[in-house]
């Protein structure tokens, strides 16, 4: 694998990014847009999103701006971004310490040697005032205070910390006295192999001055320390990686080693010498957490703390005892915070410029496209109808969920070494583009839900607050129509919003954020839905209102595969969504034990098939095989030579479904690609449902998914399992409703195929204006 540092010399920087927090906004709203600009001018434009970049000829023809109010020269500034997360508690005087205190906390570091890490701090280290519980780049404890003489004093442990265990950690300043103390007892903690004369406690007793200690008003903070920076909104470096759990502070100097055998409890108790205790599990519901930001001190003083860029809570303490999976039932074994110096939620840019949306602005995909002499950055949003105000029959639904789940992933670079990614993964040599070494160089723009951390654990959030590479519209890719899907969020979704374009179709777009937010509501004025081709991350809330939807009469056509698969969760408050893996399912990392509840909602994550809700009970095919990279055709089966579904075949001449193209002058390619879904009765298929076409033929990269396997057995690929495959199904639902769904990724790519002159355009027409009509579905005594 080529090392990131090998990379960065091969392209060039971007010289323009940009995001805006919000992506659907309906007329009148407004959005702000935060760029970051390395020349000293930017022009910005909103333009229209209706053509994919197979079709533009010049991406920046003037023929795609939408002209209003924003187009103009804006001001560049560089911007930077600070990733990692911690905690912050505001300045306090009782954190103001003259001679005697004391700090204990529980800590279990994942990652160490990265340099000097904070655990516990109220330290400055541009102005070196202040005191803490540090790490340094040896993995060893280090205790440290400023004295308003001047010095720094410091107690070192010699013995370097082992990552993955838990240490009780004890420290206590005594300058009348005279000592600096510094202890740490590693833990005996859930099923370890080990018994408790093999653990280690170790002390150390430093001699300082008397005098006083020097302090300022530096926030203190939680896995890390301060940099510079005011002090509500402190720049903080020396992120530390790991496991935080119950920090004390006490204004007496309290040896953890005096006395009785030391207790690693301690911290979660308040005494009368207690001036700050924070409990991380205070404020947990049986929803989740009230709020996943708030940090709570239970202590005299209320000294609340705020997490910054959303580490991960809802993770086992010190002392889990694996009874309980579910942190919400036993909160007492959840105590503990999981930092890492990669988190990123919020860049936190200022607005450069706004933008109200005109009152006359039809629904549709949109962007801001941001200028330079050298660059261009698309930054996209999408305006929707008035609720209850549909100005067309069919609605567009675009799986934003998918799109931000991707966004800013690894794939090609820095994980291509795991299973998950790159040759391995796809089958084929990754096609590297800038935009691929740009995210490499530059892990601090974020990761997707497809990413690891520094430490191996997998990355549960995914956040609209940054710029997104991978998913704008200025990303290029290498894929072709009817081969394979390697783009990415709007990308592909707009072969679909083109070809409605193309065929004079008027049509409403709506997001995975409006369903959630109004259920049906949103969707009974329309006619039609249809997806986007990869709806892959629903929450509970927007698989409820599509159901509700076919029920009182919507029609949905589902155009796309490996659909409502992950259980989703959504942020109270902020543009995040948080997913946490299962124990089985395709997923490109495998979540810690006890980390599979989400902290948004309590709810456990994973598949909805294995919350009794597989995707077939929804639109009746469900996810099947895994990673088709060669476009196969559908061949029809008997049931689509039925009277009552001739509609759909409507000048089809071809028991064949497919886009005409030919590979090498051999077999013919089609829309069965990328991820493909299957009927199957026994997983919740409408057994009346009509079973139109299916492909066969897959390659031996595309296998079969995991959460159906029972044991590891050979040989269950395209070539020889007849599960793995996509087929077309259609039914009626309720109230005159239908489904019709093509379990493949790529049938959205076909569809501009040779001018949009095949049969997968031919067949999608021909099932939109059948839905969209005022009369009745045929039947098979009416076809």
């Amino acid at each position: 694998m080529t090392e990131a540092t090998e990379l960065e010399s091969t392209f060039s920087e971007r010289e323009v990014v940009g995001y805006c927090d919000e992506w659907s906004v309906a007329p009148g709203e407004t959005l702000p847009f935060r760029v970051s600009c390395e020349p000293d001018r930017f022009r910005a434009d909103i333009v229209e999103l209706t053509r994919t970049n197979q079709s533009v000829a010049d991406p920046r023809s003037e023929t795609l701006v939408t002209e209003t109010h924003v187009s103009g020269m804006y001001e560049g500034t560089v911007r930077t971004i600070e990733s990692g997360s911690h905690v912050v508690v505001p300045h306090d005087p009782a954190l103001q310490f003259k001679e005697t205190f004391t700090l204990q906390v529980l800590v279990c570091p994942t990652h160490l040697g990265a340099g000097k890490d904070g655990l516990l701090t109220k330290w400055n280290s541009t102005t070196e005032r202040g005191y803490g519980l540090f790490v340094n780049g040896e993995g060893c404890l280090v205790a440290q205070v400023s004295l308003e003489d001047g010095r720094i004093e410091r107690a070192r442990v010699d013995a370097p910390l082992s990552e993955d265990d838990w240490y009780f950690v004890s420290m206590s300043v005594d300058t009348d006295g005279g000592r600096l103390t510094l202890s740490c007892e590693q833990l005996i903690t859930g099923h370890e192999s080990v018994t408790p004369d093999q653990k280690r406690n170790h002390r150390t007793q430093t001699s300082i001055p008397t005098g006083t200690v020097a302090c300022s008003e530096t926030p203190l903070v939680m896995a890390g320390y301060v940099h510079e920076g005011g002090v509500d909104t402190p720049s903080v470096d020396g992120h530390f990686t790991g496991k935080i759990e119950s920090p004390r502070v006490l204004d007496e100097a309290i040896d953890a080693f005096d006395g009785a055998t030391p207790n690693p409890e301690v911290p979660a108790r308040s005494t009368e010498s207690t001036v700050a205790v924070w409990d991380f599990t205070a404020n947990v519901t049986e929803d989740g957490f009230t709020s996943v930001e708030t940090v709570v001190d239970t202590g005299p003083h209320g000294l609340d703390g705020y997490a910054v860029n959303l580490p991960a809570r809802a993770v086992p303490g010190h002392n889990w005892t694996g009874e309980s999976v579910d942190f919400t039932s036993a909160p007492e074994e959840y105590g503990a915070i999981r930092f890492h110096e990669d988190d990123m939620t919020d860049a936190d840019w200022e607005s450069d410029f706004t933008f109200q949306v005109p009152e006359d602005f039809d629904s549709g995909a949109y962007a801001a496209r941001l200028m330079t002499p050298h660059d261009e950055y698309f930054v996209q949003f999408f305006v929707k109808s008035r609720l209850g105000e549909a100005t067309a029959p069919i609605a567009v639904y675009l799986p934003t969920n998918t799109y931000l789940a991707y966004a800013n992933d690894h794939f090609q670079t820095v994980d291509a070494n795991q299973d998950f990614g790159g040759e391995t993964f796809s089958g084929m040599v990754p096609v590297l583009n800038e935009d691929d070494l740009f995210l490499s160089s530059h892990r601090e723009y974020g990761l997707s839900v497809y990413d690891t951390h520094v430490d191996g654990s997998g990355s549960m959030f995914s956040s609209r607050c940054r710029p997104l590479i991978n998913i704008a519209p200025s990303f290029e890719s290498d894929s072709g129509p009817s081969k394979t899907v390697s783009q990415l969020g709007i990308n592909v979704d707009l072969y679909l919003l083109e070809w409605l374009e193309t065929k004079r179709f008027e049509y409403d777009v709506v997001t995975d954020d409006d369903i959630h937010k109004h259920g049906e509501e949103i969707l009974n004025p329309y006619r039609v839905v249809v997806s986007g081709h990869h709806p892959e991350y629903p929450t509970g809330r927007i698989m409820t209102s599509i159901e509700q939807y076919q029920r009182q009469g919507g029609r949905f056509m589902y155009l796309g595969g490996n659909g409502f698969y992950w259980v989703t969760g959504y942020h109270s408050k902020k543009p995040i969504i948080e997913v946490r893996r299962g124990e089985v399912g395709e997923q490109a990392w495998i979540p810690e034990p006890g980390e599979r509840y989400h902290e948004f909602t309590g709810k456990k994550g994973g598949l909805w098939t294995k919350r009794g809700w597989a995707p077939q009970k929804l639109v009746g095919v469900g996810f099947s095989g895994q990673y088709e990279i060669n476009g196969r055709p559908y061949y029809r089966l008997p049931d689509s030579y039925r009277r009552e579904v001739s509609f759909i075949f409507q000048g089809i001449d071809s028991d064949t479904i497919d886009t005409s193209e030919r590979d090498g002058g051999g077999e013919p390619t089609g829309p069965a690609s990328g991820e493909v879904d299957r009927y199957d009765t026994a997983l919740g298929s409408p057994e009346d449902a009509y079973v139109l076409a299916a492909s066969i033929g897959h390659s031996k990269n595309c296998h079969r998914v995991i959460e159906e396997l029972q044991c590891n057995v050979p040989y269950r690929d395209g070539r020889t399992d007849p599960e793995v495959r996509a087929d077309i199904v259609y039914y009626r639902t309720p109230e005159d409703g239908g489904v019709f769904s093509v379990g493949s990724m790529a049938w959205i790519e076909s569809l501009l195929v040779d001018g949009t002159d095949n049969s997968v355009s031919q067949i999608t027409e021909n099932v939109l204006r059948e839905f969209m009509s005022d009369g009745s579905l045929p039947t098979e005594s009416n076809p």
